[in-house]
C-alpha cells in the first residue's frame, strides 16, 4: 500500500493508552480504496471486563446511527462469513497532550444536546451493530454524522490550508478558553455540510489541544474534508505519530 506503513506488529487492547488513534477498514480492501468500510476513533479509556476479566477499551466515536458517542471497542472479528476487519493503531508521542484530547472529546460528548447515559444500550462498534448491553456507557449524540457532508469530504482536500487552520484555531479557542463545544456537534448547527464524520473527531479534539501552530506539526489535517485514508496516511508520514501495528484478537 503506497504511503502507508506495512503493519510488523499486533498490539491488544490491553497494550492501548488513551489518546491513541484507531483507524480501521475492511481487510479485503487497500486503505486508499476504504472510503465506505473505513472508520476512525479515539481510545478513551481502558478497563476490565466484568464478565470476561480481560482488558477492554472504551473508544470516543462519531457513526451514522448514533452519533457522537462512546462505545466497547470489538477486537474479534465480524461475523462469521464476513469480511474482516483491520485496525490501525497510532500513538502520539506526548502523552499528556494526548490525555488532554480524550478529555477534549470526553466534554464535548457530555455537552452535546441529546446526551444520554443509558445502563442496557445497543451499541455501534466500528459502524457495526452489536446487540451487547453495556451498563454505564455514555450513549448517544444522534445527528452529528452529517451525511450529506460525504460528497464534500470524498471529493475534497484533506491538506492544512488556510480553512483548515483557521479552524483548528478557532476548535482551540473555543475549548481552551471559552469552554465550548464545537457548533458542528450540537443541534444548532445550521450547516447541512458541517464535514462531521468519522474522521472528524480524532484529528479536531488533538486540535483543540494544539491549536493553529501545534496542529500544523503534529495534526496537519482538515478535520472536515478528511477520509480515515487521509488521516492514516499523515499519521504514517508524522514522525511524532507511532504506528503500533493492527489489534488483535485477545
Amino acid at each position: 500500500m503506497l504511503g502507508y506503513k506495512a503493519p510488523s506488529e499486533r498490539i491488544f487492547v490491553g497494550d492501548l493508552k488513551e489518546g491513541d488513534v484507531i483507524i480501521s477498514h475492511r481487510s479485503e480492501k487497500a486503505m486508499s480504496d476504504s472510503v465506505i468500510y473505513g472508520h476512525s476513533a479515539l481510545v478513551a479509556r481502558i478497563e476490565e471486563d466484568v464478565s470476561t476479566h480481560m482488558p477492554s477499551a472504551l473508544v470516543l466515536e462519531i457513526d451514522r446511527q448514533h452519533g457522537l458517542h462512546r462505545s466497547v471497542l470489538a477486537t474479534s472479528n465480524l461475523e462469521p462469513g464476513r469480511a474482516q476487519i483491520h485496525q490501525r493503531v497510532y500513538r502520539f508521542k506526548d502523552f499528556n497532550v494526548a490525555s488532554r484530547a480524550v478529555t477534549v472529546g470526553t466534554v464535548w460528548l457530555s455537552r452535546c444536546h441529546g446526551f444520554q447515559r443509558g445502563e442496557r444500550q445497543k451499541i455501534s462498534i466500528f459502524g457495526q451493530q452489536r446487540e451487547k448491553m453495556v451498563d454505564g456507557v455514555d450513549v448517544y449524540t444522534s445527528g452529528v454524522y452529517s451525511i450529506t457532508s460525504l460528497p464534500m469530504v470524498y471529493f475534497g482536500n484533506a491538506c492544512y490550508g488556510a480553512s483548515a487552520r483557521s479552524y483548528a484555531r478557532k476548535l482551540n479557542f473555543q475549548y481552551m478558553l471559552q469552554g465550548d463545544i464545537p457548533q458542528e456537534l450540537t443541534a444548532s448547527a445550521t450547516s447541512l455540510f458541517t464535514g462531521v464524520t468519522c474522521t472528524y473527531l480524532p484529528i479536531a479534539v488533538y486540535q483543540a489541544v494544539l491549536g493553529e501552530s501545534g496542529s500544523s506539526i503534529n495534526m496537519a489535517v482538515d478535520a472536515r474534508r478528511a477520509l480515515p485514508s487521509d488521516l492514516a496516511q499523515y499519521l504514517d508520514a508524522n514522525e511524532n505519530w507511532q504506528f503500533l501495528g493492527l489489534l488483535t484478537k485477545i
